[in-house]
């Protein structure tokens, strides 16, 4: 279900996801584990697409970039630890 590319979720952590797209991220991802139709996520340079119990994260320019797809928890777990690690 989810793959093992974490040096791209880590690289998404650290060009997407400022204060603001983290509360945002964070809002949406959320919503979704309580079954709540989500729209996707669209940053300066990622796609954050909210499915059932995954999120996937894709590159906007980098055509050969991997879709990082994980778990929604670990999802809002990396969020919430970001968040609280300045």
């Amino acid at each position: 279900m989810s793959n093992p590319n974490t040096s791209g979720f880590q690289q998404f952590l650290d060009d997407e996801v400022t204060g603001v797209a983290r509360e945002h991220l964070l809002e949406k991802a959320l919503a979704a584990r309580q079954n709540r139709v989500v729209e996707a996520y669209s940053g300066n340079a990622y796609y954050v697409a909210f499915e059932e119990d995954e999120v996937v994260i894709e590159h906007h320019y980098v055509e050969d970039w991997p879709a990082v797809r994980l778990p929604l928890q670990a999802f809002i777990t990396a969020l919430q630890t970001d968040a609280s690690n300045p």
